[in-house]
């Protein structure tokens, strides 16, 4: 059972959390950036690749089809410690920056992104 000090404590607490409001012009910019940047990578890259493997016929492409459709079974999930790693080797944790590769990686889907 909480005090009646408790308990106003905890009211303003969560009154504070849930009537602040926040940055949201901030974050509503911060999404549009990463997901307009990141959707512009993944169709250039993935056109690029698509047009690579649709006109260059050989054992070659059969491989890397393979390869990508193999990408797309593996969940991204077994990727997400080595992304981590290689965001604070980069020095890109807790920046935008380190969205947009994660988010590419995650679109384009072969096995080399994790």
């Amino acid at each position: 059972m909480l005090t009646p000090l408790a308990a106003y404590a905890l009211y303003t607490q969560w009154l504070y959390y849930c009537l602040d409001p926040g940055r949201f012009d901030l974050y509503f910019y911060n999404t549009i950036y990463v997901t307009a940047t990141s959707l512009l990578l993944i169709l250039l890259f993935g056109s690029l690749a698509a047009y690579a493997l649709a006109k260059w016929k050989s054992r070659v492409t059969k491989f890397l089809y393979i390869f990508f459709i193999a990408g797309m079974m593996i969940p991204i999930r077994l990727g997400t410690i080595d992304l981590v790693r290689m965001m604070k080797a980069l020095n890109l944790l807790n920046t935008l920056w380190s969205l947009i590769p994660v988010y590419v990686a995650m679109g384009m889907r072969s096995p080399l992104s994790y």
